[in-house]
């Protein structure tokens, strides 16, 4: 009688190990089912142009220049914005040049060019870009070119640029102790290529 009773208890234990067995299958059935029951999507990035846009300048803070006997360095804001949206990750060089400082009332009065003693940047959007490095390091004789052939103000090195800046030139032009009353004008001209500077 003890062995029959062994044999029921060991056949019942079979029995719920092979319900259990037949439970997990289905449950690892629909699961199957629902994980290949999936969908997917896409989507394009396009590149952008690279630009650089000038905002307004301003010499001397707008004011007048009242001569002294003494020379006077008088300073020179010209903000620039500089998009690099590209995704090329190449770098980028703004250039520069000017037309010579020329009086209004006689084309004969002339001011030195304007000088660069700096170029810092402040980041547009403060978001995930990449600022820029720069790599002219060296501003101590950078006079702006009035001729035809600009000269590099800024150089963003590759991997580096991408996003939206704007170039801070700490520029200044000199008025001579002997410069003459007048009304003095320029024309700044300024370009982004793609590339740093060579």
């Amino acid at each position: 009688m003890k062995n029959v009773l062994t044999f029921k208890l060991t056949r019942r234990i079979a029995s719920a190990a092979m319900g259990v067995g037949m439970l997990a299958a289905l449950v690892m059935g629909s699961a199957g089912t629902a994980l290949a029951d999936s969908g997917g999507g896409s989507v394009t990035v396009d590149a952008g142009s690279l630009s650089e846009t000038i905002n307004s300048i301003l010499i001397n803070s707008g004011s007048h220049v009242s001569l002294n006997g003494t020379d006077q360095n008088i300073s020179i804001a010209l903000p620039i914005t500089v998009k690099d949206p590209t995704g090329s990750g190449d770098g980028w060089n703004v250039t520069i040049k000017a037309s010579q400082f020329t009086g209004t009332g006689d084309s004969s009065h002339v001011l030195p060019a304007p000088t660069v003693s700096a170029v810092s940047f402040t980041d547009v959007t403060n978001t995930t870009d990449t600022d820029p490095t720069n790599t002219i390091t060296d501003y101590s004789n950078f006079s702006v070119p009035t001729g035809s052939t600009p000269s590099p103000l800024f150089s963003a090195a590759s991997g580096t640029g991408m996003g939206a800046f704007t170039l801070n030139p700490t520029m200044t032009v000199k008025v001579p102790a002997n410069a003459i009353p007048d009304t003095y004008s320029s024309t700044f001209t300024l370009a982004v290529a793609a590339g740093p500077s060579a």
